[in-house]
This record gives C-alpha cells, structure tokens and sequence, in this order.
C-alpha cells in the first residue's frame, strides 16, 4: 500500500478561534438588522440568532468555515457573511 503525502490544515488554510461569546448576553434582533450568530447546531447552517454587532469586537468575516469543536464535534459549514 503506498503512503500518500498530505498538508497539515494550517497550510491551506488561516486557522481562527471563534470569538467565545454567549447568545444570551447579546441583543438578539432580526436578521436585517444583525450578523448570524453562529452556535454548534448542525440546523440552519449553524445560525443559530442574528445578533448586534459590539463595539470594538469585530466579527470573524465572511467566506470562511465553521467547524464545531464540541458538541456536533468537526460539523463544518460554510458562512458566507461576517
């Protein structure tokens, strides 16, 4: 059996850590006026609320996959808006 060779993530992708933040200390508002929050639920692409944006926190941007570390355990999404 040949060995084939393969690349570690972190070089094919920009590896982040979420931002930690719990949906109950934020303000929860429609989805025109918020950003996805995005939570380990394997629905709706993992959007779980849309929420307002902090002050001085920006959010993790868009075009970029979402892997659960717990719970759904490396359920993958892909989301397309900050």
């Amino acid at each position: 059996m040949k060995v084939k060779s393969y690349s570690k993530l972190s070089d094919i992708f920009e590896v982040n850590y979420g931002l930690s933040l719990e949906l109950y200390e934020l303000e929860q508002v429609s989805e025109n006026e918020g950003i996805p929050f995005i939570s380990r639920t394997s629905q709706n692409n993992g959007v779980s609320a849309y929420v307002m944006e902090i002050d001085n926190l920006k959010p993790i941007p868009g075009h970029t996959l979402s892997v659960a570390g717990s719970g759904s355990v490396l359920e993958t999404f892909y989301q397309p808006d900050p």
